[in-house]
């Protein structure tokens, strides 16, 4: 340990590979999420694009940036790092001047997932705000699902190999204006990674993703700030209700975000069932922005997302309840409710044993098709997706591992 008031004698130089075990060390002392093979990634693109601080006494890295240049007039920064017990003492303003030296006069781009540190860039070293980029990050366990591309007539997903990889490299030169093929060539080697690629009924290239697990379990698909939409108006949701949603209709939540900060204002589901069929949820506006028309915005979007199908929600309050029914013209169903259940859950496993030849089990890999021909039997809808997805959520607990999905 170092005590902050001591300061340190340090040099700035480049990184090398054998540095990088410790300066995951750095990423994970600042909670900065970052891929496994990240620091040989950029190696191959930029070989001198990596610089550490280091102690000139004990040889302990104490800080990390990287500034890639990507091609002559555009560079990257990224992963800009120093441990929490050495911060104070001008190592991130060192790693910055020498990486700066290094990018020379380039466009610099970079990406901020904090608030403190997106005002920083912004009001501090002059950045831009480009408000239609984004990253998706995804946490917990990873489960792809393949049903999400069949709804797509003509499109298929195969894994990127030495095969295709070429053809993946020209696709993204078209449509990037860059040419990243080190980069493609080395993330597609990875041996973790999920790589995909979608390619239509004549062989041609459509899309392609790589899919790569962070250092902190985290994978590079909801905003994290979603959360707290719901938290600040009081409203109960699943966990992982984005996740959930993403695989049934990758194209039903909708957010609106403030363009100077970045900071997320509001969000709105609408998921489409089936053809005929729509579910809204989660209509959801930070108390403090109500009232400047960011609900109606929201509201908009996803409606011209669900197109004409007829739409179904459950209100679980009398006002909104009132709102859907008077202002928006949604008619009530009676015999249909959501049962929510206050306090600690206590299972009662007595309360089957009075059913004469009934027995509860876990769901599983074994029973989940049955539980899925069952359900489209009584709701006469495929929920497959769902059902799939919610019994392999870790939290649920699999003694009592019953889903009731009303009709």
């Amino acid at each position: 340990m170092c005590d902050k008031n001591t300061n340190v004698n340090y040099i700035v130089r480049e990184m090398k590979l054998s540095d990088c075990r410790e300066v995951h060390e750095i990423l994970e002392s600042v909670g900065f999420p970052t891929h496994k093979h990240q620091s040989e990634v950029i190696m191959n693109i930029d070989p001198n694009g990596q610089y550490v601080a280091q102690d000139i006494d004990t040889g302990k890295l104490l800080g990390y940036l990287c500034g890639v240049s990507v091609t002559e007039d555009l560079a990257y920064f990224g992963s800009y790092s120093v441990r929490p017990e050495y911060q104070g003492q001008g190592i991130g303003k060192a790693l910055w001047a020498k990486t700066i030296e290094h990018l020379g006069d380039r466009n610099l781009g970079l990406l901020s997932h904090k608030q403190n540190t997106f005002e920083f860039y912004r009001d501090v070293r002059n950045f831009r705000y480009i408000s239609d980029r984004c990253v998706i990050v995804m946490a917990g366990p990873l489960t792809p699902n393949p049903q999400l591309i069949n709804n797509i007539d003509g499109i298929s997903l195969v894994t990127i190999d030495e095969h295709n990889v070429r053809d993946v490299i020209e696709y993204d030169k078209h449509v990037s204006g860059l040419d990243r093929s080190v980069l493609i060539e080395s993330l597609y080697k990875i041996p973790e990674n999920i790589n995909l690629l979608a390619i239509d009924d004549h062989g041609h290239v459509v899309g392609y993703c790589f899919i790569h697990e962070t250092n902190m379990r985290l994978y590079s698909v909801e905003p994290l700030e979603i959360q707290e939409i719901w938290e600040s108006v009081g409203f109960p949701t699943h966990k992982h209700q984005p996740e959930v949603i993403m695989n049934i209709d990758p194209n039903a939540q909708y957010v609106a975000q403030d363009i100077d900060t970045g900071k997320l204002l509001g969000y709105l589901f609408g998921v489409n069932v089936a053809e005929d069929l729509a579910y809204l949820g989660s209509y959801s506006v930070r108390p403090e922005y109500q009232g400047q028309g960011i609900g109606k915005a929201l509201w908009a979007k996803t409606i011209e997302h669900l197109g004409d199908r007829n739409l179904g929600l459950v209100s679980s309050e009398q006002n909104t309840f009132e709102f859907y029914r008077d202002v928006r013209n949604f008619r009530y169903i009676s015999d249909r409710r959501v049962i929510v259940m206050a306090g600690p859950l206590t299972p009662n496993p007595q309360l089957i044993d009075n059913i004469d030849g009934i027995s509860l089990v876990t769901i599983d890999g074994h029973n989940v098709r049955d539980v899925i021909e069952y359900d489209k039997h009584v709701s006469g809808l495929d929920r497959s997706v769902l059902i799939e997805f919610f019994y392999k959520i870790p939290e649920t607990k699999p003694e009592i591992n019953v889903q009731v999905l009303g009709q």
